[in-house]
């Protein structure tokens, strides 16, 4: 199995519309994530991870998410297998300039995009506002998905997915573009002193782990910078498909899915959870056998 990478012409720092929400003392952030996802048609996982890359196959099965490898796994062996991935660089970036919140908030907010435990590693002491992710946009054009499907080389994955369709009744979802974050800026509000009593330039380690490594460091006394040692994946865009065994095909649905950003493909996006084919809930994903 290969991955060819194609960069995308420039990599400069796009300043997207996935912009983050006003916050009062009373918000569930769970609920303003889901509002900032949702609007950009974007799956917010919840489980940490560096695995999920685009092509990644999602079953669904009585509201349940499984992983089920990559499409580029599912070779018979006589074939190269390689698609063109396009990666981009992005800060999504807090564009409303009122938009600050409590300290509590804030650390729990910070959950929704990387879901490690924070509360007692960070002492916030001011109220502040999330001001950049920085975050790395991969994806698979759904042409170039589609143009894959219609080639002899696809045949075994087409069939794997005919047998869980058929099987197993489940439903399939690629994921041909993921979100990928490993560094947030946070402000105080006012230049206000975001973390009293913590030294500036001093690095302070979050969570250590065979997993993920996180840390901490103040740049100024408003300033303060969340890092991690590797880019893990927090949002995924999918893409429904349909695969019928007797014209030995597989296709993509479309949906009337209306944007207020301008990420990826949208006519594609596919919400594997929730009531509606748009609902875009969060996705907690098993990495169980299907």
């Amino acid at each position: 199995m290969r991955l060819n990478f194609s960069l995308s012409k420039t990599l400069l720092l796009v300043l997207t519309s996935f912009s983050l929400i006003t916050f009062t003392g009373c918000d569930d952030p769970e609920k303003k994530a889901d509002e900032v996802f949702k609007k950009n048609g974007l799956n917010r996982l919840r489980t940490l991870n560096d695995a999920i890359q685009p092509g990644a196959i999602i079953l669904v099965k009585n509201g349940k998410a499984v992983y089920a490898d990559n499409i580029l796994d599912y070779n018979d062996g006589n074939s190269e297998l390689s698609i063109e991935i396009g990666d981009s660089n992005s800060v999504i970036a807090n564009r409303e300039p009122n938009s600050t919140m409590t300290s509590d908030i804030a650390l729990n907010f910070l959950k929704t995009v990387l879901p490690v435990n924070i509360t007692n590693k960070l002492k916030i002491t001011s109220d502040v506002k999330i001001d950049q992710i920085f975050a790395k946009s991969r994806r698979i054009k759904i042409p170039i998905l589609q143009a894959y499907l219609s080639k002899s080389k696809a045949n075994f994955f087409k069939s794997s997915m005919f047998d869980f369709v058929e099987s197993g009744r489940y439903t399939v979802y690629i994921a041909y573009e993921t979100f990928q974050a490993n560094k947030l800026k946070i402000t105080s509000k006012s230049g206000s002193d975001i973390s009293i009593g913590a030294d500036i330039g001093k690095i302070n380690p979050i969570v250590e782990s065979s997993s993920a490594k996180f840390g901490w460091i103040k740049n100024s006394t408003s300033e303060l910078v969340i890092n991690g040692d590797n880019y893990y994946t927090f949002a995924l865009k999918t893409a429904k498909l349909t695969c019928k065994r007797n014209t030995n095909s597989c296709s993509f649905d479309v949906t009337g899915f209306t944007p207020t950003g301008t990420l990826g493909e949208d006519k594609y996006a596919n919400s594997p959870m929730g009531a509606t084919v748009t609902d875009f809930r969060p996705i907690e994903l098993s990495f169980d056998k299907p």
